[in-house]
């Protein structure tokens, strides 16, 4: 197992040179998806938040909400720190964080049915992003092979949504 890298500043590890990184002071001012994104994340809150207090469903579907974190862990986990964006990283860890809250917050009240489904999404989910994790540190790809491939992940998660 080669370790050159384990030296590296994360942002060197991606292909950056030492002084690449931007300051958010620098940054160009955020697209209006990051707002739109904002605001889908956080529509359902008041909703689910009603269904946690009266302890039952009704008619809400719970099943969205693990995919939202799984996706939103891929664009901020993934593809926001490797293209050194705080705007992709903010939305979309506010989203992470949304998702999680609504996955937990709902899955007691589901049916034994959902209550599967919604492990299976979250599990195959997760082992999907630590797989596509595992073969950007060992594949040593350079800066743009690390980006598409962050890219390509969240554009996958969000088709399965």
């Amino acid at each position: 197992m080669e370790t050159r890298w384990l030296h590296l500043q994360p942002h060197e590890r991606c292909g950056f040179p030492t002084g690449s990184v931007q300051s958010t002071h620098r940054t160009p001012p955020p697209h209006p998806t990051h707002t739109v994104a904002t605001l889908l994340f956080l529509a359902p809150i008041n909703k689910v938040i009603a269904v946690i207090r009266s302890g039952q469903l009704g008619d809400l579907n719970p099943l969205p909400y693990p995919f939202i974190a799984s996706n939103c862990a891929a664009w901020a986990l993934g593809f926001a720190v490797v293209t050194v964006d705080p705007y992709i990283f903010f939305a979309n860890f506010l989203g992470l964080c949304t998702g999680v809250f609504y996955t937990l917050g709902t899955y007691p009240l589901a049916t034994y049915q959902m209550r599967k489904a919604i492990m299976v999404v979250s599990v195959v989910a997760t082992a999907y992003l630590a797989l596509v994790g595992f073969i950007g540190v060992w594949t040593d790809l350079d800066a743009g092979g690390l980006r598409t491939l962050w890219y390509d992940v969240g554009f996958v998660m969000m088709t399965m949504m």
